[in-house]
């Protein structure tokens, strides 16, 4: 008997926490990539909070997202995974690796210099996985300072991922080491639409 698979509990959370994220994944079991304890005491009339709260009732969200530059237009249906960057890379080839064919992966990050991001990207690229997947979402990466080469992680990842334009990338989602920090449900389904006009993130129970 595993207790945690076979009685599970929402596991919430961010950054380090996405291994965690990773290792309910491979039992199959859903957790949401949230802000922490202090976000929840702000209380129930709190936006995010709000949002957590309808998730954990079973009533998952719908985002919209402002348009982006760097955007690669398209619609993507798969299970969604990701969170802190860093953290699943280096579970690449393990048993809670998540970067996988066919999901809609999402990434953020902390306090990382753009050539690790971008040593990160490229080491996915020559894996192939970037083309399998079925979309990509960009989240917040903070904490960082320009370098020679790119002034900002956006216009490096958009130079990254441009020889996929089939691909369909929403830059700047509100995820990640900031304030405004949406929830999302790891392993549920998802339905991301980017166009123009904007960015949808339909999350499914």
């Amino acid at each position: 008997m595993l207790p945690l698979r076979d009685d599970p509990k929402w596991i919430i959370g961010f950054s380090d926490i996405s291994a965690l994220h990773a290792l309910m994944a491979s039992h199959g079991i859903a957790s949401v990539h949230a802000s922490m304890a202090k976000q929840v005491m702000l209380g129930p009339d709190d936006e995010l909070n709000s949002y957590l709260f309808d998730i954990l009732q079973g009533r998952f969200p719908t985002y919209r997202f402002a348009p982006n530059e760097y955007n690669h237009p398209g619609h993507a249906e798969g299970k969604l995974l990701g969170g802190n960057l860093a953290v699943i890379a280096d579970l690449i080839a393990t048993p809670f690796d998540i970067i996988q064919p066919g999901t809609i992966l999402f990434i953020e990050d902390v306090s990382e210099p753009i050539y690790k991001i971008e040593r990160i990207i490229y080491q996915l690229r020559l894996m192939g996985i970037l083309p399998k997947l079925n979309g990509l979402i960009i989240g917040q990466f903070t904490d960082y300072k320009p370098d020679k080469v790119h002034e900002s992680m956006e216009q490096m990842l958009a130079e990254a991922l441009a020889p996929y334009p089939e691909l369909p990338v929403a830059f700047g989602a509100p995820i990640g080491h900031v304030d405004y920090n949406l929830p999302v449900v790891e392993s549920a389904y998802a339905t991301l639409d980017i166009t123009p006009e904007g960015v949808t993130l339909a999350i499914e129970p």
